[in-house]
């Protein structure tokens, strides 16, 4: 039911997205809707929550799963534009090209505390680098991982108003390449 409520969400985004199409998208009558998921802005929120503990995770999950942060940053871009053109009806993230254009409060707090979470995991595993002497101990951890998060959201918007996989590749590369070499 989240997932068919995250198609109508970013079809048309949270302002053009109503309870009656919901109900149809869901195949569940409005009181059903509210009683398991509470008012649109509390779904909205619940899809948001799914979204990223799903689909917005990948990237993450390809960071971690590298062994050395050189490998680390390129793997987790690569990850990142993979998901953000993947596919042709969703490009883009949900959190950062849907909800961060849409005005509910909630939902922007919601997305300032993911991606400082977000920003907190990656400098994790910088700092884990600078400490095991895969980067240098003068990296500056923090602007390497507020990097990766302002590229990250940069890739996203780009991917939403079409900006070509190619393209995005060669920028995330390239910003891998930055991130790395920070002093």
């Amino acid at each position: 039911a989240l997932d068919r409520a995250a198609e109508l969400f970013w079809e048309s985004g949270f302002d053009g997205t109503s309870l009656d199409g919901l109900s149809a998208a869901m195949g569940m009558g409005r009181p059903s809707i509210q009683n398991a998921f509470g008012d649109k802005e509390e779904l909205f929120l619940k899809v948001l929550d799914r979204y990223r503990r799903t689909v917005g995770s990948g990237p993450l999950e390809a960071y971690d799963a590298a062994d050395a942060v050189s490998a680390a940053v390129p793997a987790f871009f690569a990850a990142l534009v993979d998901y953000t053109t993947a596919d042709s009806r969703h490009r883009g993230c949900l959190l950062s090209a849907v909800a961060g254009a849409c005005d509910v409060p909630s939902a922007r707090e919601y997305i300032r505390i993911s991606f400082d979470e977000f920003e907190a995991a990656l400098a994790e595993r910088l700092q884990s680098a600078v400490d095991d002497g895969g980067l240098p101990p003068t990296y500056p951890v923090e602007s390497g991982a507020r990097r990766m998060c302002d590229t990250m959201v940069s890739v996203s918007v780009r991917a939403r108003i079409g900006v070509g996989r190619e393209q995005l590749m060669s920028d995330a590369s390239a910003a891998a390449a930055s991130v790395l070499a920070m002093r």
